[in-house]
């Protein structure tokens, strides 16, 4: 099962290849890593040849097979294509047709299967020479941030980061970070420290204030 953390780094450099399994019953990791994925898997000028994107209940098992085990066109010298499919619990049940091409992928193909409601996979589902990350609870993932690195959070703390973060993981690993920096270890931290030292705290703030009037 692959850590969180490693696939975002290798995303971020650009070191993507082969079939990438995503599931879990929360989307929120799920549709990051998709959209981080996307970002980096191919240059802009490759996007029109060699992206295709497709959603579940629309797909058409047999064409995603036969497309996944195409070469693509492409002006490069090493020529890539990414296939993505999103909400790919619509397609589960049809899934099957796809299982002998996951087992022998071609090289030249990132294939994205992102499945959202999704407490286990398929049995059948081969994954031995796929990367599969399943999708981690938020706020356990709080917890296990400051936990790592010596610290305490209180619950309603943690239920703070979940209500205001919104949805950009990146900044709340860097504003946990900037935190963890700043505050006494010794200390449990409070949902009032949150709110002090996470920037994306002050916009609502605001609007608290504002509709609190």
């Amino acid at each position: 099962m692959a850590a969180l953390d490693d696939l975002v780094k290798s995303f971020k450099k650009k070191e993507i290849k082969g079939t990438y399994i995503f599931y879990g019953e929360e989307p929120f990791f799920i549709d990051y890593l998709v959209d981080l994925l996307i970002e980096n898997a191919l240059e802009e000028s490759e996007r029109s040849f060699c992206q295709n994107i497709f959603y579940g209940r629309d797909v058409q098992m047999n064409s995603l097979r036969d497309m996944c085990m195409t070469v693509p066109m492409s002006f490069t010298a090493n020529p890539r294509q990414l296939v993505v499919v999103k909400e790919a619990q619509d397609c589960a049940k049809k899934m099957e047709t796809l299982y002998r091409y996951i087992e022998k992928p071609v090289d030249s193909t990132i294939l994205v299967l992102a499945f959202k409601n999704t407490k286990t996979l398929d049995k059948k589902m081969p994954t031995k020479l796929a990367t599969v990350f399943k999708e981690k609870d938020m706020p356990k993932w709080i917890q296990g941030e400051f936990k790592n690195a010596g610290y305490t959070i209180q619950t309603d703390a943690v239920q703070t980061i979940v209500e205001y973060s919104g949805t950009n993981l990146e900044r709340i690993h860097n504003e946990i970070q900037k935190l963890i920096i700043s505050h006494n270890q010794e200390k449990p931290i409070t949902s009032q420290d949150i709110q002090q030292s996470f920037g994306i705290m002050k916009d609502y703030a605001i609007y608290d204030f504002t509709a609190a009037i």
